[in-house]
């Protein structure tokens, strides 16, 4: 028999048995390397921080505003270059970019001990390139992560496990970096790192799974989209090095604010470009309400998050007067009770909704914020700043995994490193443009130097700013969303009436009405089908934005018939209605437009069945119908005995065809454009989870043209 495939097809399906028998030895060593990735990401970070008053002297950096450039021009390469990097593992491969990614992170943590002998400047691009490696490692390990698991347990704990290494991976980056700094020499901190590194860049490649996007050529260099990834780019670079230059040489200085314009400007134009490209780097007109709200949320936590880290430190060692393995000491609780919050993530987000523990998180964060603000200098660890130690990670690791869920959840297989891309884009850039807004308003308060304390809460004051927002807006997606269930909940009944829906009357109209238009040239040289595709299309992609889902097309049918076909595969399967079915419905109708007649016309149910199984795929019958199994039963027992039998007086409107390509050849009427068969095989993929979104079938080349 012939299947309908893609491009490498054989491969593919041969990678997806591979990947789903990989030995459990290997998957955990697999995950283990992947979540080292943001543990890596997160040590980065502190290897910065916590030796900042030994490395700053040393390179010729001594005022507040040039200190706070060392983990600053860190953050800002791994928050901006994030943005395309989850981009290029969806063209390029997953797998092929997390070696690069630990390779690069590698040199330039090299690179980076070697700027000893230089100073401030060059030290400050070395960070940012350095910032670069998991830039390129966080999306694509979490899109490995996200397509290794189904959603489910599994998957929550996965990422909780991920979420927790970033605590421990700060504290881990602030002991090594602390005991070469006192000991032996701060370069030795960024030499370890790298061989670490390289060693992980060999392991990935030996170990973790390739993924499909490692082998499939569907992805070309047009899909890269060069000029938003340009001038998003370009914009937070621009806006970001504003914000962090301001408090070094002053918001007077002419070019801080002409940067700042220019990068506004810059991504104001990337927005534009994002909703007219085909291949977006940010799919911005797919983006749901739900997802806006998370990355507020997420945007606010994680900028007063670098805020607390940041100051907290300089309050231990400036004020306090310990030495950097002292306060790293003093971190320690941080790292264990993230461990606890990560479980518990993991076990939360299966027992209430996801808004509910982002506002949680952004509480901890508020909480945590202000009891370090509030705390006297003189005041001993274990009341206030130990309390905060404990709480404060707390909104770290509920919200970064309930927030990488609900991303990788919402986006299709092919697309997670885009999901992922932003995720790690507003983590790690909020930490960034945080400490710049919290450095302008510290340098404004402690303009003479003296008010160091003064200049400290003014920050902290910035972060409880945020954080507090940040609670607002966790508290109003909550009641966004419950209103939104219970709406939905009152709109079942109304659903169960095809009537009720105007989406079902289009489709109906599809059906019906528009094969009965009685000139055939009109129908044939008109581009009203085209035109009507196109409405309903544009309809579905806005039901998805509202993240409403259609679920009346052709439903109620107790067997398989004729008419039941429209009705997507997972849909009569029983397991659940989906944007994507919609999608398959159309893909269905669409060939009357131009034939007046169906792809299984006159034919049996049994035969439907057996046809479309040879001509899209094999699909099998719903859970526990008896109805649909003995008409599966038969269809089987079609493609097993009857496709070559030469007494079938249906051998030949059956078995002459091969494809659906070549289906939709031989229906009667005027040939079908190559076009519109390319779209229609374009839309019927039997995994609702790789058919197009109809956002995506909107940029198909038929309804281009």
């Amino acid at each position: 028999m012939m299947w309908r495939v893609r491009k490498k097809e054989g491969d593919l399906e041969k990678l997806r048995k591979d990947a789903s028998s990989i030995p459990a030895f290997q998957k955990g060593a697999a995950i283990t390397i992947l979540c080292l990735s943001q543990l890596m990401t997160q040590a980065g970070l502190g290897q910065s921080i916590a030796p900042l008053h030994i490395i700053g002297p040393d390179i010729g950096a001594r005022s507040p505003g040039q200190l706070s450039w060392q983990p600053a021009a860190y953050s800002l390469t791994v928050g901006t270059f994030i943005l395309i990097a989850g981009r290029f593992g969806d063209v390029y491969g997953h797998k092929r970019m997390v070696v690069i990614g630990w390779f690069w992170f590698s040199l330039w943590s090299l690179i980076c001990g070697f700027s000893a002998y230089s100073g401030q400047i060059l030290y400050d691009i070395c960070r940012a390139f350095q910032g670069m490696g998991p830039a390129i490692l966080l999306p694509n390990s979490i899109a490995i992560l996200g397509n290794m698991f189904p959603p489910g347990p599994k998957k929550n704990l996965t990422f909780s496990v991920f979420g927790a290494t970033a605590p421990n991976g700060f504290i881990i980056g602030a002991v090594f970096s602390s005991i070469f700094a006192e000991l032996v020499w701060w370069p030795w901190g960024y030499w370890v790192m790298a061989m670490v590194c390289f060693g992980l860049a060999i392991l990935a490649y030996l170990i973790v799974p390739l993924q499909d996007s490692d082998i499939t050529k569907r992805k070309e260099k047009g899909q890269l989209d060069p000029w938003g990834s340009f001038t998003g780019v370009v914009g937070l670079v621009l806006v970001n090095f504003a914000w962090n230059q301001g408090p070094v040489v002053g918001w007077q200085t002419p070019y801080t604010y002409a940067l700042l314009i220019v990068g506004i400007a810059f991504l104001c134009l990337f927005f534009v470009i994002e909703t007219r490209v085909s291949h977006p780097v940010v799919p911005i007109r797919v983006l749901k309400m739900d997802t806006a709200f998370v990355l507020a949320c997420i945007s606010a936590g994680w900028s007063c998050f670098g805020i607390w880290v940041y100051y907290t430190w300089q309050l231990s060692e400036v004020l306090r007067g310990f030495q950097p393995l002292s306060v790293t000491a003093q971190f320690v609780p941080c790292g264990i009770s993230g461990l606890v919050a990560a479980f518990t993530s993991s076990y939360l987000l299966g027992a209430i909704d996801a808004h509910y523990i982002m506002m949680i998180a952004l509480t901890a964060f508020l909480v945590g914020t202000i009891l370090i603000a509030t705390a006297p200098v003189g005041q001993i660890y274990w009341a206030q700043t130990f309390v905060s130690m404990i709480i404060t990670p707390w909104g770290m690791d509920l919200s970064y995994p309930s927030g990488t869920i609900i991303l990788s959840n919402a986006t299709p297989r092919e697309h997670q490193g885009i999901a992922a891309s932003l995720m790690n884009t507003v983590v790690n850039y909020s930490i960034s443009i945080g400490l710049g807004i919290a450095g302008t308003v510290e340098s404004q308060i402690n303009q003479s130097g003296n008010e160091v304390l003064r200049g400290y809460r003014s920050a902290w004051y910035v972060g409880i700013g945020l954080s507090g927002m940040g609670v607002c807006i966790a508290t109003l997606f909550a009641i966004v969303s419950e209103a939104r269930m219970r709406r939905s909940e009152e709109g079942k009944a109304d659903e169960e009436d095809p009537a009720a829906s105007s989406f079902h009357l289009v489709f109906e109209w599809m059906d019906h009405n528009l094969r009965a238009v009685p000139s055939l040239g009109f129908r044939n040289n008109s581009d009203l089908p085209k035109i009507v595709s196109k409405a309903v299309l544009s309809a579905l992609a806005v039901l998805f934005q509202l993240d409403a889902i259609h679920t009346v097309i052709l439903q109620g049918s107790n067997t398989i018939r004729v008419q039941s076909l429209p009705q997507a595969p997972e849909v009569w399967q029983g397991l659940g209605c989906f944007h994507s079915s919609d999608v398959w419905s159309l893909g269905v109708i669409r060939p009357i437009f131009g034939t007046r007649d169906k792809i299984v016309e006159n034919l049996t149910e049994a035969w439907c069945i057996a046809k479309f199984r040879r001509l899209v795929g094999p699909f099998g019958p719903p859970v526990n119908n008896p109805d649909y199994e003995d008409e599966f039963g038969v269809a089987e027992y079609l493609e097993s005995s009857m496709f070559n039998h030469p007494k079938t007086a249906l051998e030949t409107p059956f078995i002459t065809v091969g494809s659906l390509r070549q289906e939709l050849e031989r229906l009667p009427g005027p040939a079908v454009s190559p076009e519109l068969l390319d779209f229609i095989d374009y839309l019927l993929v039997v995994d609702y989870k790789k058919r197009p979104t109809a956002l995506e079938a909107l940029q198909h080349p038929y309804l281009q043209s």
